[in-house]
């Protein structure tokens, strides 16, 4: 702490400014150096939500809730219900699959995964691998 502190003293000394950190004691261009990286601070933020925006997997999200509110597949809640009961075990993982239209459950059964295929139209089981 003492040696970022010291750092800091250095940095305002060299800068222009005194030793108690007087914004207004320091030059022009040290200001203006200061207001440079705080809006270039600021405009990196503003663009970084936009940049989650075209996250591929959003995407995959975003399709996936309208195809559920348009009733083109089932919700993955009324398809772990469905699927729980038969297989038994804990859920430890799901992926949709929206160009196939399948769910893919993974359960944990007696220390082994078993992966299910599941139709997310229907919310039949297609395939059952493992125990």
């Amino acid at each position: 702490m003492i040696a970022a502190s010291a750092q800091y003293s250095w940095a305002i000394h060299r800068a222009g400014g005194n030793r108690d950190g007087h914004f207004y004691r320091m030059s022009s261009r040290v200001k203006f150096r200061f207001a440079f990286v705080w809006l270039a601070l600021c405009v990196s933020a503003a663009t970084a939500a936009p940049a989650q925006a075209l996250d591929p997997k959003m995407k995959d999200h975003d399709a996936a809730r309208a195809a559920t509110k348009s009733g083109e597949i089932r919700s993955l809640g009324e398809i772990k219900s469905r699927v729980g009961n038969r297989v038994g075990g804990e859920l430890v993982g799901s992926k949709l699959d929206m160009d196939r239209k399948r769910y893919r459950l993974r359960y944990l059964r007696e220390g082994s995964v078993v992966e299910v295929d599941v139709d997310a139209k229907t919310g039949h089981i297609i395939d059952i691998d493992g125990n």
